[in-house]
């Protein structure tokens, strides 16, 4: 039986990886050369697509502390 605050924290590490994906997402979006958002600072716009970066890596940081976490339900075989 798993212990409610396991779970909590599964719960949370889930939610939080989902934010930072989703706002890696937009700042990527708004970083794009392509896009109208932003003007034409392109500086500006490269500092954005890094922060999304940044945003991505914390994601794939908080996905590993889930799967560690729930080693046992996602193994592969």
């Amino acid at each position: 039986c798993l212990h409610t605050g396991y779970i909590q924290a599964t719960r949370g590490l889930m939610i939080a990886s989902i934010v930072l994906g989703t706002f890696g997402i937009v700042g990527t979006l708004i970083g794009m050369q392509c896009s109208k958002i932003g003007g034409e600072n392109y500086v500006l716009k490269g500092r954005i697509a890094a922060i999304g970066g940044v945003f991505f890596i914390l994601q794939g940081k908080h996905l590993r502390q889930f799967l560690k976490r729930n080693k046992n339900h996602f193994s592969v075989t």
